[in-house]
């Protein structure tokens, strides 16, 4: 097999680099410029830390965040030249993390007592919906599900935020 070339297997239909390509030297050399372009590790992220991480790309786009839990799609975002401006979580410990590596991120709190079109306009929404009820190891409520139902609330608020934008 060629160098690079992947191959299926790595779970869920993931495909994962064929043995023996040098996926390791990649991801070590990737890291390795990852730290020699001086991007902030160990602190939070502040907005200025945010167009270094990018490199020389521009913010050009903004981010909200339901479900936001410990803060990942924030966190990748700024990685690709992306804001974080708000995010909705209720757990408390999460909320903890996300407020200390995003401190300039508005926490809006819980989803089911968000209103759309107060939120501040976003380009993109990220969400990671709880997925218990539609899990085959669990009672498989689906969508009817307390939890898995709260997916509805996500395309109540996305909604809302649509018609304030018209």
């Amino acid at each position: 097999m060629a160098a690079g070339r992947l191959q299926a297997g790595g779970g869920a239909g993931i495909p994962r680099l064929a043995a023996g390509t040098g996926g390791k030297d990649r991801y070590r050399e990737g890291r390795q410029d990852h730290h020699r372009r001086g991007v902030p590790t160990g602190r939070p992220v502040r907005d200025d830390d945010a167009a270094m991480m990018c490199g020389e790309k521009k913010i050009v786009h903004s981010l909200g965040s339901l479900f936001d839990g410990i803060g990942g799609f924030p966190l990748a975002a700024v990685h690709n030249g992306i804001m974080p401006v708000w995010a909705s979580e209720i757990e408390a410990f999460p909320i903890d993390v996300t407020k200390e590596w995003f401190p300039a991120m508005l926490h809006v709190g819980d989803i089911t007592r968000l209103n759309g079109a107060e939120l501040p306009p976003v380009d993109i929404i990220t969400d990671g919906s709880p997925c218990q009820d539609l899990s085959v190891a669990g009672a498989r409520a689906g969508l009817a599900g307390a939890r898995s139902g709260l997916f509805m609330e996500q395309v109540r608020v996305v909604r809302e935020m649509r018609d304030a934008d018209e």
